[in-house]
């Protein structure tokens, strides 16, 4: 974006430090909960080597935040908090089994350890019980947001989350039940190698330990808002783990900064119509600039638009036009092809200033 900023002191924290201190909110401008399979493996693995003290801790990467109003908006590290948060409520949920399924064999100090453990996470790390404020929480500004939302602090406070039917399920909430399974099945299958409950249950106080005690994280807290676009931008522009439609949202949140709240609603209306999913919405945003622009490579996109797109006018002419043209594009399926005709069904949208519309 060529604009200089001052990089805040970095402050390294445990995750116990990093939950008990801060209450983290996920902005609308974020993209939504994508890890999958191979990145909640490495996050178990890790903190296994920890565990079997093949390693005595863990750098497991950078927070970057805005704070205002004592709320810390999570600007990069949003998957990582998001992750943790999950992982504490398996944790929290297996002792809340043991508790109910083995009252009849826990001595006193394993039912309390139980217990300790479930307090430890509901009262000091994910909270949120009680009418406290949840430790990590989604700004709302979409009924989809809110769905999001309402899954998640189910998901991670204990409670039913059979209410959404598995077709009805988004992407993010499918990825934030396969994150709960996954760990879930790891944590059991630790505690299955020791042969007397006692054992078991020392061992999950352990996990639980080793994980806030040994895993740490950098953290920034941008002065600005505007500096923390910035940052998360230069952070993220030429990583592997983000999709080009995350970077693109972010640049368009920049451009567009005055009206975040409207903004992220039009942007909803493209990530409804495709189901959420970083991948879908990067192939679309590529055929339109195909369509309008030039023909680019996926690895590319990110580069080419927002060297081209640098006002508010743009980015706005931009993001009206995706609005306006994912649900034709949808049911087309070819999106590619669906673009080059409607340079003539809707040829108003590819004559703006500006454009210099270049088919491959």
């Amino acid at each position: 974006m060529g604009v200089p900023i001052k990089i805040p002191q970095p402050a390294g924290l445990t995750m116990e430090i990093l939950f008990q201190q801060n209450v983290f909110s996920v902005p609308v401008y974020q993209r939504n909960y994508s890890w999958k399979q191979n990145e909640v493996l490495d996050f178990w693995r890790d903190l296994e080597d920890l565990i079997e003290e093949r390693r005595d801790n863990h750098f497991f990467g950078q927070v970057v935040t805005f704070n205002h109003d004592n709320i810390q908006d999570l600007i990069d590290g949003q998957q990582r908090m998001t992750t943790s948060t999950i992982f504490l409520a398996v944790i929290r949920d297996i002792a809340q089994k043991m508790l109910v399924d083995e009252a009849e064999y826990l001595t006193q100090d394993s039912r309390d350890k139980l217990r300790d453990i479930m307090r430890d996470i509901n009262q000091r790390l994910i909270r949120g019980e009680n009418g406290d404020q949840a430790t990590l929480k989604l700004q709302v500004s979409s009924e989809s947001d809110r769905a999001l939302q309402d899954y998640f602090y189910k998901r991670t406070h204990s409670q039913d989350v059979d209410y959404v039917d598995s077709h009805q399920k988004t992407e993010p909430m499918k990825n934030m039940d396969a994150a709960y399974f996954e760990f879930q099945r790891g944590v059991l299958n630790s505690l299955s190698k020791n042969k007397t409950l006692v054992e078991r249950i020392n061992l999950l106080d352990r996990i639980l330990r080793t994980f806030i005690e040994k895993f740490y994280v950098v953290m920034i807290s941008a002065p600005t808002q505007r500096d923390a676009f910035i940052i998360f931008e230069t952070l993220n522009s030429r990583g592997a783990d983000l999709k080009p439609s995350d970077i693109i949202k972010n640049h368009i949140m920049f451009l567009l900064e005055d009206d975040l709240e409207q903004t992220n609603l039009l942007w909803a209306k493209v990530s409804d119509q495709l189901n959420a999913d970083s991948d879908r919405i990067t192939s679309y945003i590529r055929s339109y600039w195909t369509a309008t622009r030039r023909l680019v490579t996926e690895g590319a996109l990110y580069r080419s638009l927002s060297q081209e797109l640098n006002s508010k006018s743009e980015g706005k002419n931009f993001l009206d036009d995706l609005v306006e043209l994912v649900h034709a594009a949808l049911m087309s399926r070819l999106w590619t092809g669906f673009f080059g005709t409607a340079r003539c069904r809707y040829p108003e949208k590819f004559s703006k200033p500006g454009f210099q519309p270049k088919m491959a």
